[in-house]
C-alpha cells in the first residue's frame, strides 16, 4: 500500500493522520474553538451510540439535531457533521463542499437562519 500524504489541521497546522474520507479535517482542539454566526460557541456530540449528530450553543439549555452545521473555527468557514463510525468531524467549507453535504444542515452562520431544519432534543 502507497504512503499516506501528511496532514496537517487547517486550523492549528499540529500534523494529524491522514484519513482519505475526511482528507482536510480540523484537530480536536480546532473543532473545541467552533462557533455560530453570531459569536456563539457551539458544542458538538452524537445523539447516540449509533452516531447522529448534535449541537447546542454555550449559555443555552436546549440541544438540537440536524445533518451537521455551517460554523466557523478561526474566523474560517467549516461544516461539521456525524463522522462515519461515529465522532464528530469539521472539516472547510468551499464552493465545491456541497457534494456529500447532509441535506438537513444548519447555516448557522447566517445571522436570521432558520432552525426548520433543527430537531429539538428531548
Amino acid at each position: 500500500m502507497p504512503e499516506q500524504p501528511d496532514h496537517f489541521c487547517p486550523g492549528c497546522g499540529v500534523e494529524r493522520t491522514f484519513h482519505a474520507r475526511y482528507p482536510w479535517h480540523f484537530c480536536d482542539d480546532c473543532c473545541r474553538t467552533a462557533v455560530d454566526g453570531e459569536g456563539r460557541k457551539i458544542h458538538t456530540f452524537n445523539i447516540d451510540l449509533g452516531g447522529g449528530f448534535g449541537f447546542r450553543i454555550e449559555g443555552e439549555t436546549q440541544s438540537y439535531s440536524c445533518g451537521g452545521i455551517l460554523a466557523k473555527i478561526n474566523n474560517r468557514p467549516v461544516l461539521i457533521r456525524d463522522a462515519y463510525m461515529g465522532g464528530i468531524v469539521a472539516q472547510p467549507w468551499t464552493t465545491c463542499s456541497t457534494a456529500g453535504t447532509p441535506n438537513r444542515t444548519h447555516n448557522s452562520l447566517l445571522p436570521d437562519a432558520t432552525k426548520d431544519v433543527l430537531r429539538p432534543i428531548k
